[in-house]
């Protein structure tokens, strides 16, 4: 029965919507709602400055249930749950955060550049953060986030976007992090999207060896990654998009390496 429940709970999750926060700097408009939900496989092969076993390796399964609701033009919030399972933890509830951003540039309307400014605020269960799979700080973790974006225009629809992200982030205990993001996308034939990206995450902790069967969170850890990866997306006339997304770390840190992570993405948006 257990293993029923598990597997309904993630075929429901994964009818909706596979992302993270949103970050790109061009809101949706006022109210046209998005149901945000994910289902992503990963492995990673060996913590790198990990002992207690030394090469530990997991698989994961972990499905996101969140909503986004723009406010405004210039505003919008986000909610998000992460349910996991690694190769340490039963399938189960891992988070759940809570973003706002607010645009202050928009160069769909006249700006030359996009700008936004975000904070969010993410809790994790103490037992969550025992496993060296799940990559945060402590129990509460706050961050602040500013993207900036250029769209290149055809007629009336975009073919190009570019933005970076840059972050900052402290949690209620151990050291702050810092995350720099890069990512370009280009559409085609309007109903077609291949995007490219760069994600960073480095900790300003002290500690480099991780004793993974004593573990309790990244915040002490002076943890470095960078991951790298590539979208295929299909735009559907009325019932949203289709993701297909690879990432692969090529830098690992005092952190997980030789890791590989596949999603899948169904986009739904409505509005009243």
């Amino acid at each position: 029965m257990r293993q029923f429940i598990k597997r309904v709970s993630i075929f429901l999750i994964t009818t909706l919507q596979v992302y993270g926060l949103e970050e790109k700097p061009w809101f949706y408009p006022p109210y046209n709602f998005h149901t945000k939900a994910a289902f992503e496989a990963s492995f990673f092969t060996n913590v790198d400055n990990g002992f207690n076993p030394i090469g530990y390796h997991s698989t994961n399964f972990e499905a996101v249930l969140g909503f986004l609701a723009p406010i405004s033009s210039t505003f919008d919030a986000e909610i998000e749950v992460e349910l996991q399972s690694t190769s340490m933890t039963n399938f189960g509830f891992e988070s759940a955060v809570l973003q706002v951003r607010k645009l202050l540039l928009n160069d769909i309307m006249g700006d030359f550049l996009s700008l936004d400014l975000g904070a969010n605020i993410r809790a994790v269960p103490k037992q969550r953060l025992r496993d060296v799979a799940v990559p945060y700080h402590d129990l509460w973790n706050f961050e602040l986030s500013s993207a900036i974006g250029k769209e290149f225009t055809k007629e009336e629809d975009w073919l190009w976007r570019v933005f970076v992200l840059g972050a900052v982030g402290q949690a209620n205990r151990g050291y702050p992090w810092i995350k720099a993001n890069f990512d370009i996308r280009a559409k085609a034939f309007k109903d077609y999207m291949f995007s490219a990206f760069l994600n960073s995450y480095f900790g300003l902790g002290k500690k480099t060896l991780i004793d993974v069967r004593h573990f309790d969170g990244y915040g002490m850890y002076k943890h470095q990654s960078i991951d790298v990866g590539a979208t295929f997306t299909v735009f559907f006339e009325v019932l949203g998009s289709l993701t297909l997304a690879y990432t692969h770390r090529f830098l690992a840190n005092t952190y997980p390496e030789d890791y590989n992570s596949f999603l899948i993405t169904y986009d739904l948006p409505f509005s009243f």
